[in-house]
Protein backbone atom coordinates (compact mmCIF):
# COMPACT_ATOMS: atom_id res chain seq x y z
CA UNK A 1 0.00 0.00 0.00
CA UNK A 2 1.52 3.63 -0.69
CA UNK A 3 1.50 6.21 1.34
CA UNK A 4 0.97 9.60 0.74
CA UNK A 5 2.17 12.43 3.51
CA UNK A 6 0.08 15.12 4.34
CA UNK A 7 2.36 17.84 4.92
CA UNK A 8 0.27 20.75 5.58
CA UNK A 9 -0.53 19.43 9.49
CA UNK A 10 1.28 17.34 12.09
CA UNK A 11 1.34 13.75 11.51
CA UNK A 12 -1.75 12.50 13.69
CA UNK A 13 -0.88 9.24 15.39
CA UNK A 14 -3.76 7.39 17.30
CA UNK A 15 -3.12 4.50 19.44
CA UNK A 16 -5.84 2.12 20.88
CA UNK A 17 -5.75 -0.43 23.73
CA UNK A 18 -8.80 -2.22 25.15
CA UNK A 19 -8.16 -3.63 29.11
CA UNK A 20 -10.25 -6.04 31.29
CA UNK A 21 -12.44 -5.06 33.08
CA UNK A 22 -11.17 -4.18 37.15
CA UNK A 23 -11.94 -5.67 40.30
CA UNK A 24 -12.76 -3.47 42.02
CA UNK A 25 -15.18 -2.83 39.41
CA UNK A 26 -14.38 1.16 39.92
CA UNK A 27 -10.39 1.20 39.44
CA UNK A 28 -9.20 1.72 35.91
CA UNK A 29 -7.23 -0.70 34.61
CA UNK A 30 -3.92 1.39 32.76
CA UNK A 31 -2.27 -0.59 30.39
CA UNK A 32 1.34 0.08 29.90
CA UNK A 33 2.11 -0.11 26.67
CA UNK A 34 0.31 2.52 24.34
CA UNK A 35 2.12 5.49 26.87
CA UNK A 36 5.78 3.71 26.96
CA UNK A 37 5.49 3.54 22.76
CA UNK A 38 4.58 7.32 22.95
CA UNK A 39 6.70 8.57 25.33
CA UNK A 40 10.37 6.43 23.64
CA UNK A 41 8.84 8.70 20.29
CA UNK A 42 8.33 11.55 21.45
CA UNK A 43 12.15 11.48 23.34
CA UNK A 44 14.04 10.29 20.28
CA UNK A 45 12.02 12.54 18.04
CA UNK A 46 12.60 15.58 20.57
CA UNK A 47 16.74 14.54 20.04
CA UNK A 48 16.32 14.82 16.46
CA UNK A 49 14.06 18.21 16.71
CA UNK A 50 10.77 16.73 14.67
CA UNK A 51 8.84 15.88 17.58
CA UNK A 52 6.70 19.41 16.59
CA UNK A 53 5.79 17.37 14.17
CA UNK A 54 3.51 14.78 15.38
CA UNK A 55 1.04 14.90 17.39
CA UNK A 56 -0.29 11.44 19.70
CA UNK A 57 -3.09 10.61 20.97
CA UNK A 58 -3.80 7.06 23.21
CA UNK A 59 -7.74 6.07 23.28
CA UNK A 60 -7.74 3.72 26.16
CA UNK A 61 -11.46 1.63 26.85
CA UNK A 62 -12.48 -1.00 29.06
CA UNK A 63 -13.79 -4.08 27.67
CA UNK A 64 -17.70 -3.81 27.35
CA UNK A 65 -17.50 -0.32 25.49
CA UNK A 66 -19.51 -0.41 22.12
CA UNK A 67 -16.83 -1.22 19.40
CA UNK A 68 -18.22 1.32 17.22
CA UNK A 69 -18.22 4.35 19.75
CA UNK A 70 -14.21 3.38 19.60
CA UNK A 71 -14.10 3.39 16.18
CA UNK A 72 -16.09 6.54 15.65
CA UNK A 73 -13.98 8.70 18.34
CA UNK A 74 -10.70 7.37 16.29
CA UNK A 75 -12.35 8.23 13.18
CA UNK A 76 -13.04 11.69 14.33
CA UNK A 77 -9.24 12.24 15.71
CA UNK A 78 -8.41 11.86 11.51
CA UNK A 79 -5.42 9.68 12.49
CA UNK A 80 -2.98 9.41 9.48
CA UNK A 81 -1.15 6.19 11.36
CA UNK A 82 -3.01 3.91 13.73
CA UNK A 83 -0.92 1.64 15.96
CA UNK A 84 -2.97 -1.47 18.13
CA UNK A 85 -1.57 -3.10 20.92
CA UNK A 86 -3.04 -6.45 20.89
CA UNK A 87 -3.26 -8.95 23.86
CA UNK A 88 -4.91 -12.33 23.95
CA UNK A 89 -8.46 -10.35 25.98
CA UNK A 90 -8.34 -7.67 23.37
CA UNK A 91 -7.33 -9.03 19.55
CA UNK A 92 -10.72 -9.92 18.32
CA UNK A 93 -11.99 -6.32 19.27
CA UNK A 94 -9.47 -4.50 18.24
CA UNK A 95 -9.59 -6.30 14.71
CA UNK A 96 -13.62 -5.45 14.41
CA UNK A 97 -12.18 -1.49 15.48
CA UNK A 98 -9.96 -1.39 12.65
CA UNK A 99 -12.39 -2.96 10.38
CA UNK A 100 -14.76 -0.08 10.80
CA UNK A 101 -11.43 2.39 10.63
CA UNK A 102 -10.41 0.99 7.07
CA UNK A 103 -14.20 1.69 5.88
CA UNK A 104 -14.45 4.97 7.12
CA UNK A 105 -11.36 6.55 7.15
CA UNK A 106 -9.89 4.47 3.99
CA UNK A 107 -6.51 6.56 3.65
CA UNK A 108 -5.44 5.55 7.53
CA UNK A 109 -2.10 3.07 7.77
CA UNK A 110 -3.17 0.68 10.47
CA UNK A 111 -0.37 -1.33 12.44
CA UNK A 112 -0.66 -3.87 14.79
CA UNK A 113 1.70 -5.19 17.88
CA UNK A 114 1.94 -6.54 20.98
CA UNK A 115 2.51 -10.54 22.40
CA UNK A 116 -0.56 -11.55 21.03
CA UNK A 117 0.16 -10.67 17.34
CA UNK A 118 3.87 -10.10 16.81
CA UNK A 119 4.98 -13.62 17.08
CA UNK A 120 2.64 -14.71 14.73
CA UNK A 121 2.60 -11.54 12.19
CA UNK A 122 2.42 -13.00 9.03
CA UNK A 123 -0.92 -14.97 9.73
CA UNK A 124 -2.27 -11.85 11.57
CA UNK A 125 -1.44 -9.53 8.28
CA UNK A 126 -2.51 -12.55 5.95
CA UNK A 127 -6.22 -12.98 7.49
CA UNK A 128 -6.74 -9.13 8.21
CA UNK A 129 -6.66 -7.45 5.28
CA UNK A 130 -7.13 -4.37 6.65
CA UNK A 131 -4.00 -4.04 8.53
CA UNK A 132 -1.27 -2.52 6.57
CA UNK A 133 1.08 -4.12 8.72
CA UNK A 134 2.34 -5.94 12.26
CA UNK A 135 5.38 -6.18 13.96
CA UNK A 136 6.90 -9.26 14.32
CA UNK A 137 9.43 -8.61 17.60
CA UNK A 138 8.18 -9.21 20.75
CA UNK A 139 10.89 -7.09 22.29
CA UNK A 140 11.85 -3.70 22.53
CA UNK A 141 8.91 -2.45 20.32
CA UNK A 142 9.51 1.03 21.55
CA UNK A 143 12.29 1.33 19.11
CA UNK A 144 10.31 0.46 16.03
CA UNK A 145 7.33 2.38 16.90
CA UNK A 146 9.74 5.04 16.76
CA UNK A 147 11.31 4.38 13.48
CA UNK A 148 7.37 3.92 12.37
CA UNK A 149 6.57 7.49 13.57
CA UNK A 150 9.70 9.02 12.05
CA UNK A 151 9.30 7.27 8.69
CA UNK A 152 6.05 8.82 8.65
CA UNK A 153 6.51 12.77 9.77
CA UNK A 154 9.68 12.34 6.83
CA UNK A 155 7.08 10.54 4.13
CA UNK A 156 8.77 7.47 3.41
CA UNK A 157 5.76 5.32 4.96
CA UNK A 158 6.43 1.95 5.69
CA UNK A 159 9.33 0.54 3.67
CA UNK A 160 12.04 1.41 5.97
CA UNK A 161 10.35 0.61 9.58
CA UNK A 162 12.49 -2.21 10.99
CA UNK A 163 10.74 -5.37 12.93
CA UNK A 164 7.71 -4.65 10.51
CA UNK A 165 5.72 -7.45 8.22
CA UNK A 166 4.56 -5.88 5.35
CA UNK A 167 2.34 -6.17 2.09
CA UNK A 168 3.96 -5.32 -1.37
CA UNK A 169 2.04 -4.05 -4.38
CA UNK A 170 0.69 -7.80 -5.19
CA UNK A 171 -0.39 -8.55 -2.16
CA UNK A 172 2.67 -10.86 -1.02
CA UNK A 173 4.01 -10.72 2.67
CA UNK A 174 7.28 -9.49 3.51
CA UNK A 175 10.23 -9.12 5.91
CA UNK A 176 12.12 -6.12 6.94
CA UNK A 177 15.00 -6.33 8.70
CA UNK A 178 14.86 -6.00 12.51
CA UNK A 179 16.32 -3.11 14.20
CA UNK A 180 19.91 -2.88 15.13
CA UNK A 181 19.80 -1.57 18.39
CA UNK A 182 18.34 -2.37 21.62
CA UNK A 183 16.72 -0.52 24.61
CA UNK A 184 19.45 1.12 27.23
CA UNK A 185 17.12 0.57 30.01
CA UNK A 186 19.25 3.37 32.27
CA UNK A 187 18.65 6.48 29.29
CA UNK A 188 15.13 6.00 28.39
CA UNK A 189 12.04 8.13 29.91
CA UNK A 190 9.61 6.96 32.14
CA UNK A 191 5.82 7.32 31.16
CA UNK A 192 4.92 7.75 34.50
CA UNK A 193 7.53 10.27 35.41
CA UNK A 194 7.98 12.63 31.88
CA UNK A 195 3.86 13.47 31.66
CA UNK A 196 2.75 11.14 29.37
CA UNK A 197 0.41 9.44 31.74
CA UNK A 198 -1.60 11.51 34.05
CA UNK A 199 -3.28 9.99 37.12
CA UNK A 200 -5.81 11.81 38.25
CA UNK A 201 -5.75 12.29 42.09
CA UNK A 202 -8.37 10.33 44.21
CA UNK A 203 -8.79 8.19 41.50
CA UNK A 204 -8.15 4.13 41.69
CA UNK A 205 -6.35 2.29 39.28
CA UNK A 206 -4.89 -0.78 38.62
CA UNK A 207 -1.56 -0.52 36.43
CA UNK A 208 1.72 -1.88 35.90
CA UNK A 209 5.70 -1.22 36.88
CA UNK A 210 7.61 -2.14 34.58
CA UNK A 211 11.58 -3.77 36.33
CA UNK A 212 12.67 -6.26 34.04
CA UNK A 213 12.14 -7.74 30.29
CA UNK A 214 12.52 -10.90 29.15
CA UNK A 215 12.68 -14.48 30.48
CA UNK A 216 15.45 -16.76 31.47
CA UNK A 217 12.65 -19.86 30.92
CA UNK A 218 12.19 -21.35 27.73
CA UNK A 219 8.24 -22.50 28.12
CA UNK A 220 6.63 -24.62 24.97
CA UNK A 221 3.49 -22.42 25.49
CA UNK A 222 4.95 -19.12 25.19
CA UNK A 223 7.09 -17.23 22.76
CA UNK A 224 8.64 -14.44 25.02
CA UNK A 225 11.23 -16.74 26.20
CA UNK A 226 12.32 -17.98 22.80
CA UNK A 227 12.68 -14.08 21.44
CA UNK A 228 15.13 -13.13 24.40
CA UNK A 229 16.44 -15.73 26.82
CA UNK A 230 17.75 -13.23 29.04
CA UNK A 231 16.16 -10.70 31.54
CA UNK A 232 16.96 -6.86 31.61
CA UNK A 233 16.94 -4.81 34.45
CA UNK A 234 15.53 -1.41 34.80
CA UNK A 235 17.19 0.88 36.76
CA UNK A 236 16.32 0.55 40.31
CA UNK A 237 16.58 4.12 40.95
CA UNK A 238 13.76 4.70 38.32
CA UNK A 239 11.53 2.18 39.51
CA UNK A 240 11.44 4.00 43.06
CA UNK A 241 10.59 7.19 41.59
CA UNK A 242 7.73 5.51 39.47
CA UNK A 243 6.47 4.15 42.51
CA UNK A 244 6.78 7.15 44.81
CA UNK A 245 5.09 9.16 41.82
CA UNK A 246 1.80 6.77 41.74
CA UNK A 247 1.52 6.40 45.55
CA UNK A 248 2.10 10.56 46.02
Amino acid sequence: MGYLRNFSHPLRVALLTITPTSRPPDAEVLSLAPYALQSYAQWRLGQEGIQDSVIFRVFHYVEGVSLERIAEEINAFLPDLFVLSAYVWNLLELLHVARLIRVWHPGVVIVMGGPQASPIAEDVLRENFYLDAVAYSVVDGEIVFFHLVKSFITGVGLKEVPGLVCRDEMGGLYRLAPPNEILDFYSIPSPYLDGTIVLEPGKKYRLSIETSRGCAFDCAYCFWGKEERKVRFFALERILAELDSVFS
